[in-house]
């Protein structure tokens, strides 16, 4: 079920991690679970096929579940496929390649919305510009944290792709 689809949410190029945060504060309410799924791996080169760009050291989507719902739906504001897709089909159409062996840091909302702080100093192209919003926070980059895969970071969990669907594809 399609919700979010044709309501307007902040966004920049490039700046998944914002625009995941500002979405997830502007839906939060007690109808839904929300979540910031941190995708990566040990090189920092994940392919994301069907995606306005196929490879990122690091790309950050929204995991949203309505509580009365069973089903999880991902938020994507870059996929070609739309920006809101159910969870399964997602996954297995964006992480194909099994050896970029993508790893899923599931980030609770509220421990996003306190860890997260961004000095917007990993975004060394100027070109790209800059969201029309303030910085986050305005601190050091406290985001990379989440991209670790050597850290257990508390309130949040690790997946590879078979565990991710197996814990969230219910």
């Amino acid at each position: 079920m399609q919700i979010f689809i044709n309501m307007e949410y902040p966004y920049k190029q490039f700046y998944c991690e914002e625009n995941i945060y500002k979405f997830l504060q502007l839906t939060k309410d007690d109808v839904y679970e929300s979540y910031a799924l941190f995708v990566t791996n040990e090189n920092k080169n994940i392919l994301v096929e069907n995606h306005q760009f196929d490879g990122w050291d690091y790309h950050v989507i929204g995991l949203i579940k309505n509580k009365k719902d069973d089903g999880y739906t991902i938020i994507d504001f870059d996929s070609n496929l739309g920006r809101e897709q159910e969870f399964i089909s997602y996954i297995e159409k964006h992480f194909t390649d099994e050896e970029s062996n993508p790893q899923f840091r599931v980030v609770p909302y509220d421990i996003l919305m306190d860890k997260f702080k961004t000095d917007r100093s990993h975004m060394t192209i100027e070109e790209l510009g800059t969201p029309a919003w303030d910085k986050l926070h305005n601190e050091t980059n406290l985001f990379t944290h989440f991209l670790n895969l050597q850290k257990d970071i508390e309130g949040t969990s690790l997946y590879n792709k078979k565990e991710l669907i197996h814990t969230y594809g219910k």
